[in-house]
């Protein structure tokens, strides 16, 4: 993994989040939801700091 970052492309995201979670299948299936509602809090935290 890189160093945090701003620029994260979508699959080190699922990782970051799937890491968080810890080990086993489960885990992989919430990250996948959790990706979802990362990118759309993303958008809007990207409007908020191009201003």
């Amino acid at each position: 993994m890189r160093s945090p970052r701003l620029d994260y492309v979508d699959s080190e995201i699922y990782d970051v989040l799937r890491r968080y979670q810890g080990p086993g299948q489960e885990v992989y299936d919430e990250a996948k939801k959790r990706v979802g509602l990362y990118c759309i809090m993303a958008k809007y935290n990207a409007i908020s700091r191009n201003r």
